[in-house]
Formats: structure tokens, C-alpha cells, sequence
């Protein structure tokens, strides 16, 4: 069986990180305005976790930070993400949009319903970085999945 997501080095899931789960985004919610850090050219090691993880998106209605998963069929989501969302909830309403490549469906709802359901998840630590994140099956998603049209 092939190596997880997460258990890949940084730099290999940086360099995937998000695309295709932004692409689903942009489909269902095709106007939509661009807004997270995208492999900026510069480094991001020194910027506070609030710089670090801009929401993805920006809707009429909310900020939007989009994330993924496969086969694993669970979210890993680092605790100072959660953190640095939590702070951009003070500016505005922040929603996830959560994308299953494998099963081709989404989620989505407010940061609140997602942050209280993570309170039961399965902590873990990324094996290269030492970063703690909660993993939360899709099973135990607050919000029902939507199936992705068209593909």
C-alpha cells in the first residue's frame, strides 16, 4: 500500500497540497475570490500562524479555508490551523470546505460545528515536523456530504 498523505515528507505535500481540493471549490462556488497563500516565493518559516494559514477563499459570505483527504477518509487538520482560523473568525465568518478525492463528495459548514467536532478526534504528530494535528474520520463530519457533480 502506498505511503499516506501525511506520512510524506513536507516537501512533497506542499507541493500538492490543496490543489485539487481548490479546484472542486472553484466549481461548486465559482465566484469566489482568491485569497490564501499559494507556494508563495518567499519563505513562510518566520510568519505567525495567522499569516501562515489565510483562509483559501474568500465568498460573499465568508472566508473559506478548503481542504482535502483520500483514502484515509479522515481530516487531518494541524491544532495552530485551527488556531490561526479561529483568529480570522474574529474578523469575519470562516467556513471549511472539505473535499473526499476518493469518493468525489464535500462538506462544508462553519468553523464553529467543524472546531466541536474535532473536540473528540484521535490526536497524531507529523513524523517530519513534530506538528500535532487531530484526525477526524469522515463519518463523524458535523455536516452530511454532498456528492460533486460532474466528475
Amino acid at each position: 500500500m502506498s505511503e499516506q498523505f501525511y506520512e510524506q515528507p513536507f516537501s512533497s505535500r506542499f507541493a500538492a497540497m490543496g490543489d485539487q481540493a481548490e479546484g472542486i471549490f472553484d466549481l461548486i462556488h465559482p465566484k469566489n475570490h482568491e485569497l490564501g497563500l499559494n507556494r508563495p516565493p518567499f519563505g513562510m518559516a518566520g510568519m505567525s500562524a495567522t499569516m501562515r494559514y489565510v483562509p483559501d477563499r474568500m465568498t460573499r459570505d465568508a472566508f473559506v479555508e478548503v481542504m482535502g483527504f483520500g483514502r484515509g477518509q479522515a481530516l487531518k487538520v494541524k491544532h495552530e490551523k485551527f488556531d490561526a482560523l479561529q483568529a480570522w473568525a474574529t474578523i469575519g465568518p470562516v467556513d471549511l470546505f472539505i473535499y473526499d478525492s476518493h469518493h468525489h463528495r464535500y462538506w462544508e459548514g462553519p468553523l464553529d460545528a467543524w472546531t466541536f467536532a474535532f473536540q473528540d478526534a484521535e490526536e497524531g504528530v507529523y513524523p517530519d515536523n513534530g506538528k500535532t494535528f487531530v484526525s477526524l474520520p469522515a463519518d463523524k463530519f458535523p455536516f452530511e456530504p454532498t456528492d460533486v457533480p460532474n466528475v
